[in-house]
């Protein structure tokens, strides 16, 4: 336990004496929110929440956790990652997660998890957390903790998060071509605004456009 919370202040003494970034690790804004590209708006009218518990449910939620991630890290945000799985170095550039501004701690115990968590969240700009055993009254503190510190929280169980998302899986493709021949995954983002489709292949993220045809 004392091992895996020296590394996470390690960092973040690294963050301050490199970066110059103040105890928080969150992005430097006037704004409520962090920016989202245009074609994710039906789903993020007004982008991300900057603070507080992004919860993510569905299928596959370390993807889209990850993907989430990413569009703070491109902001200058330092990620966390606790609990959840060894990402590697080439997805998370396909997401834009920054990997000087990026730990993982794969591990954790019921024992560690909200020492760590606790430590992280007043730390970096945004800590993903995966199926970690964390009681009703220890979600609350984290809570808290992360709308004082300034961080956004992206969990994949929670009970009362300040945003949810889900995900689904529309479609696979090259399935039909056999075994090491899948080339894109196209996913559902579901928000209380709306719906985002997304596709992920070799070349990375892209927006799925709909088309709208009139009625004859």
């Amino acid at each position: 336990m004392a091992g895996n919370v020296a590394a996470v202040r390690a960092l973040l003494r690294s963050a301050e004496d490199r970066l110059g970034v103040r105890r928080s690790g969150s992005i430097s804004s006037a704004s409520a929110s962090l920016a989202v590209p245009e074609g994710w708006r039906a789903a993020f009218p007004y982008g991300l929440p900057i603070a507080g518990v992004l919860s993510v449910g569905g299928v596959q939620v370390e993807i889209v956790q990850a993907l989430l991630a990413g569009l703070a890290s491109r902001q200058g945000a330092w990620v966390a990652c606790l609990g959840g799985p060894r990402y590697s170095w080439s997805f998370l550039q396909a997401c834009g997660i920054a990997a000087d501004r990026f730990v993982q701690l794969p591990h954790l115990s019921a024992v560690t998890a909200m020492n760590l968590l606790s430590v992280a969240v007043r730390g970096f700009g945004v800590v993903l957390s995966f199926h970690l055993p964390l009681s009703s009254a220890q979600q609350y503190v984290l809570s808290r903790q992360a709308q004082q510190s300034g961080s956004l929280l992206i969990a994949s169980e929670w009970e009362r998060p300040l945003m949810r998302v889900n995900c689904s899986v529309m479609g696979v493709q090259g399935l039909d071509r056999g075994a090491g021949h899948l080339s894109r995954i196209d996913y559902l983002l579901d928000s209380p605004y709306g719906e985002l489709r997304l596709g992920y292949s070799a070349s990375g993220w892209e927006p799925i456009h709909t088309e709208l045809r009139a009625v004859q």
